[in-house]
């Protein structure tokens, strides 16, 4: 079974703010899944794939790329 969490456990997993999780939720950036009326719940998996869509590469990777395409 795939693990569910509260909007509150969420936000801390991510280390956001919760108006800043409430912001990725409602621009569609994190999925949730709606457990009753009012109950909603997020999966670890799914804010995992967010971490990973996110993922910045660091300073040196990226000018070596670009140093290599440019042929230098």
């Amino acid at each position: 079974m795939q693990e569910m969490m509260t909007r509150a456990e969420a936000a801390e997993f991510l280390r956001v703010s919760l108006r800043t999780f409430d912001t990725l939720v409602a621009e569609g950036r994190i999925p949730r899944y709606r457990v009753s009326r009012q109950l909603v719940r997020f999966r670890r998996e799914d804010l995992v794939d967010y971490i990973e869509r996110n993922r910045v590469e660091p300073e040196e990777s990226v000018s070596a790329a670009v140093d290599s395409i440019l042929g230098q």
